[in-house]
């Protein structure tokens, strides 16, 4: 069952594709942003991998996520 829960939250969407907002560090919204452009600041260490995002999508009350749950593949150069 948690591998179906897994493939649930999965985005269907490249990452680079996605849309998202986030959360600077005084707490203001900023975005909507292209995943490319994040993966691009966050190659570029403007942000960490805890960094707080939600999918453009998402309801206005879904809860924010680690940018490394949205997008696992950049734990690997986080």
């Amino acid at each position: 069952m948690d591998g179906e829960l897994e493939t649930m939250r999965r985005p269907q969407t490249p990452p680079e594709e996605l849309s998202l907002f986030y959360k600077d560090p005084w707490g203001q919204v900023q975005g909507p942003f292209k995943g490319i452009d994040i993966i691009e600041w966050f190659e570029a260490e403007y942000f960490g991998i805890d960094l707080l995002v939600r999918l453009e999508s998402a309801a206005a009350h879904s809860p924010w996520l680690q940018l490394g749950d949205v997008m696992p593949h950049l734990r690997a150069k986080a």
